[in-house]
């Protein structure tokens, strides 16, 4: 099942996924999934072949100064996203602190470098919890218990594909 479908919604994938098509489409979005490669910034799609690699950059103080009331469950699946320490001076130190800042009232977010196949049927079953109106740390729980059921003790036992994923937030 698509993940987009299940909002009603019209992803930005491939192309489409620009820096300048991200800021404006993140006012409006409850839901943000973002699948991709990021650590202190999320790499996006060039906007066109003359673009720079700091125009692909969306970086965390760029979006700790955004105002984001609307989003309400922000997904980071890219590597050590959730990973920094906190401080009240200086600029955000992970992606999901800068997301918090900006108003989002959940993040998941992972503490160290994740593989590039972790199974897609972990975030099609966190996002069906949400839509059915778990919270989402409930929700990835949830998802994480199916997963790692349905793949026995071998599930369970391969910590770093799924331990990684923090609920950060209310």
């Amino acid at each position: 099942m698509d993940i987009a479908m299940l909002y009603e919604a019209r992803p930005l994938l491939g192309f489409e996924a620009t820096k300048a098509a991200t800021l404006a489409a993140l006012p409006g979005a409850q839901v943000l999934h973002f699948a991709g490669h990021g650590i202190q910034s999320l790499r996006l799609a060039p906007g066109d072949q003359d673009s720079s690699e700091e125009d692909r950059l969306l970086t965390a103080q760029e979006i700790a100064q955004l105002s984001l009331p609307n989003l309400r469950v922000v997904v980071l699946s890219a590597c050590s996203t959730a990973k920094g320490e906190a401080s009240r001076t200086e600029a955000p130190s992970s992606l999901a602190r800068a997301f918090l800042i900006s108003g989002a009232t959940t993040v998941i977010g992972t503490l160290w470098p994740i593989d590039d196949s972790l199974p897609p049927e972990i975030f099609r079953s966190f996002h069906m919890h949400l839509k059915q109106g778990e919270d989402a740390a409930t929700a990835l729980r949830l998802a994480l218990i199916s997963y790692n059921d349905s793949m026995g003790q071998a599930g369970w036992d391969d910590i770093r594909t799924w331990a990684s994923f923090q609920a950060i937030g209310s």
